[in-house]
């Protein structure tokens, strides 16, 4: 707005690409700064917003949109990967009923760094991840970590079948805590039910 009260124009936009690019509210030398101190220093979206006396999605925004753009051109960001894991996570809950939408972490389990995060948790979506990595990326892979999931048991099997598969102790460990209390229930069978029987 101009704060002139007798200007007939009252107020204006105006674009230069050197300054800022298109649809974009912070400028290129901000917008850089603020990727590089989420991307490399984990400083969180909310910090720079309130640096930058800024809303929290002008911020996200710029990030996502110069932090694809590094991703897409990187590509020694993820390098060789010898230990490769799948696991789930629910992502959101959606809709009035709270529909749960899953996604898959794919992990370099060696490093400790998550490479990629696909859509569901089915086997399509990581096998087609792990296609565009190409055959000889995949061939450096020799270890393949999963959480006893069918769908992660076959992503492996057909795509790196090499590697060997191996269980999460977490899932393990939760099997073999379950087993007695199945065997149990075999076991012993109700009261009712063995009254029943006579």
């Amino acid at each position: 707005m101009c704060p002139d009260g007798d200007c007939p124009m009252g107020s204006w936009t105006e674009e230069d690409d050197r300054i800022a690019a298109p649809r974009q509210l912070l400028t290129s030398r901000a917008a850089r700064w603020a990727t590089l101190q989420v991307g490399r220093h984990a400083r969180s979206i909310n910090e720079m917003a309130g640096e930058f006396g800024c809303d929290w999605h002008t911020v996200n925004d710029t990030v996502v949109a110069y932090g694809e753009a590094l991703l897409e051109t990187d590509d020694d960001r993820i390098g060789e990967v010898t230990a490769l894991g799948l696991d789930e996570v629910l992502m959101v809950r959606l809709g009035p009923y709270h529909c749960q939408c899953f996604s898959t972490q794919i992990v370099d389990v060696r490093a400790g760094q998550l490479l990629d995060i696909v859509p569901g948790r089915g086997s399509a979506e990581p096998m087609g991840w792990l296609a565009n990595k190409g055959k000889s990326w995949r061939d450096q892979v020799r270890f393949a970590t999963l959480d006893l999931s069918g769908p992660y048991r076959k992503v492996f099997e057909v795509m790196v079948p090499h590697a060997t598969q191996v269980a999460d102790p977490f899932h393990v460990v939760k099997v073999r805590h379950e087993a007695p209390c199945i065997r149990r229930r075999v076991r012993d069978p109700p009261r009712w039910a063995v009254a029943a029987v006579r």
